[in-house]
């Protein structure tokens, strides 16, 4: 399954079962790879719920200085934008606008 498809899936579920979504925010990787995705085990994942006062912004980790780009990402960088960068304004300002 592909993983986009199972992260929907997985929060409708946490929508209709709240035994089902304490699971998930306890122990994500495990629910995940009930739904076929599975997680490299370095990985650290922490699950938060939003509520109608609180919404999390998640501010990305800089990749590290050893890292190389790709030519693509490279211009993106140089040219200020790219789709990160994009995505990353967009969901804040539906956030901040509450069109979440």
């Amino acid at each position: 399954m592909e993983s986009k498809n199972a992260m929907g899936e997985i929060l409708a579920k946490c929508m209709r079962d709240e035994e089902f979504k304490a699971r998930f925010v306890s122990d994500p990787k495990s629910v995940l790879k009930e739904f076929g995705v599975e997680t490299p085990e370095v990985l650290r994942l922490v699950v938060v719920e939003d509520d109608s006062r609180t919404k999390h912004i998640v501010v990305p980790a800089m990749p590290p200085e050893s890292a190389e780009l790709s030519d693509r990402e490279l211009a993106a960088t140089a040219a200020g934008g790219g789709y990160d960068r994009q995505n990353i304004i967009s969901n804040a300002w539906r956030i901040l606008c509450g069109d979440w």
